[in-house]
């Protein structure tokens, strides 16, 4: 029998974890934020990644497309492009004039007049799924599940030794984040799986060797570059040896050598999505730590706002199934929170909204939860945990099926003529073909298959609703 609260409090477990910040989890006052919409952007190809360089505004994604915005997201100029490509999925400036991007197959592009130009480069034949470079020679990436250093801008890369000096760090499967400082100082933040322990090793001497650092009673989820310093952010227990237990707080911690670490400002909630410009309070609200207090930014609460953004010129641009950009303004406080807390990303921890990929080259392929008429919804049984201890069976309005899916992947890396088998409803068929509408996968070779290749995935949904609920929250995830 499906346990209830293993996926249906998922939500509501992490919106309550920080319980010295939230006292009960009750819905708060309509939101007061920022007035105006969120604007999709004219852009003649799938955007996967946005990121900001002084007054403009950058996307890359499909095509092998690069563009520039300088007035906020309103106007959008191509500045690299190449049909049927490879994906981009990463673009970032290390200065006004200097820049990198990466992608499938092993590409590097790097631009030194500002993005007017870009020269690339192939190393092996997977795609780069991080990267991170301090300079215009030295940086870090993840290709494959081997992370490797470069000090010569990508031409060579070798696998780093954190494996060998540090037998523990083997355990921890998935990289999570990636930093450089300079050709002596990097950084890497691993993961073992959901509600585990991290690992977060530096270098001081440009990878020869790698130190384990070691933050007592703390969860790091983000590892950034700012101002020449590392910046991690997590949560911590605090107070855990009073009375009843401790409590867990948000936590920014610095260090300029990725062993040493301090904190940094103290967040007035929970945050998620951290970026080189700051964290996602919720939607609506933006927050920077690096200064001696919180500096927030107010755009629409529009659940527009997703973990893939930048602010630039006074606006704020974000990509989901679509590139959309919107007004931004600084706030003396934080942005009152909207009664539905977006972005919906499944919680505080990234780790917890990275389900099983349902096909082995995806790139991009979200399932997303979605809601359905209760009306649509059967009994189901469901064992529910009891707060004082033990286990009740009872009824639940819900609904749980198997779904085989096909669909044809572009040869640039996009879906098509998506098929479903098995849906309970038109409803589900409908919801589901739109998530895999987005999807991105690898690029499929061109010369071989024109039209694009056949591809297949087994998607489970499970839907259920409270007594008290009109709609049931549906969520998929890959078998």
């Amino acid at each position: 029998m499906p346990r209830l609260m293993g996926w249906f409090f998922a939500l509501l477990i992490a919106a309550c974890s920080f319980t010295y910040l939230a006292p009960d989890c009750q819905a708060q006052s309509p939101s007061a934020q920022l007035s105006g919409n969120w604007r999709t952007a004219s852009l003649p190809f799938r955007a996967i990644e946005v990121a900001s360089n002084s007054n403009a505004l950058w996307v890359c994604g499909l095509d092998e497309m690069i563009a520039k915005s300088l007035d906020g997201g309103q106007t959008w100029q191509i500045k690299h492009q190449k049909k049927d490509g490879e994906v981009l999925l990463y673009i970032a400036f290390i200065r006004q004039d200097l820049g990198y991007a990466s992608g499938t197959n092993g590409l590097l592009l790097w631009t030194k007049d500002g993005g007017e130009t870009w020269s690339e480069s192939h190393s092996g034949s997977l795609a780069v799924s991080r990267i991170s470079f301090s300079d215009h020679k030295n940086g870090l990436r993840q290709i494959g599940s081997a992370v490797e250093i470069t000090h010569d801008g990508g031409g060579n890369w070798t696998p780093i030794s954190a494996y060998q000096s540090d037998g523990e760090v083997a355990n921890f499967k998935t990289v999570a984040a990636l930093a450089t400082l300079d050709d002596k100082r990097a950084a890497i933040l691993f993961r073992a799986g959901p509600d585990s322990s991290h690992a977060l090793v530096a270098t001081k001497d440009g990878g020869t060797s790698w130190t384990r650092t070691e933050i007592p009673n703390a969860q790091v989820w983000s590892l950034v570059v700012h101002n020449a310093e590392f910046w991690a952010f997590g949560y911590e227990v605090v107070e855990k040896d009073k009375p009843g237990g401790g409590y867990g707080v948000a936590m920014a911690l610095h260090s300029p050598d990725g062993v040493k670490w301090a904190h940094g400002t103290r967040a007035p909630s929970e945050f998620s999505a951290c970026r080189v410009q700051g964290c996602i309070l919720w939607d609506g609200a933006i927050v920077s730590l690096y200064g001696e207090k919180p500096a927030f930014t107010a755009v629409p609460a529009d659940g527009f706002l997703t973990p893939v953004w930048a602010l630039a010129k006074g606006s704020v641009c974000s990509v989901g199934s679509q590139l959309t950009c919107a007004n931004a303004l600084p706030a003396d406080s934080p942005p009152q929170r909207p009664q539905s807390n977006r972005p919906t990303t499944g919680g505080i921890d990234p780790f917890l909204s990275s389900p099983p990929r349902p096909v082995s080259d995806c790139l991009i392929c979200n399932l997303e939860a979605f809601p359905l008429s209760k009306k649509l919804l059967g009994q189901m049984p469901v064992t529910v945990n009891l707060p004082g201890g033990g286990q009740r069976q009872m009824n639940m309005s819900g609904i749980k099926s198997t779904l085989e899916t096909e669909f044809l992947v572009r040869p640039d890396g996009s879906t098509d003529q998506i098929r479903i088998k098995h849906a309970p409803n038109k409803e589900i068929e409908s919801a589901v073909k739109e998530a895999i509408q987005y999807w991105v996968l690898s690029p499929t070779a061109s010369d071989n298959l024109p039209t694009g290749a056949k591809r297949k995935a087994v998607i489970e949904v499970s839907c259920m609703s409270f007594p008290s609920n009109e709609e049931a929250t549906c969520t998929l995830r890959a078998e």
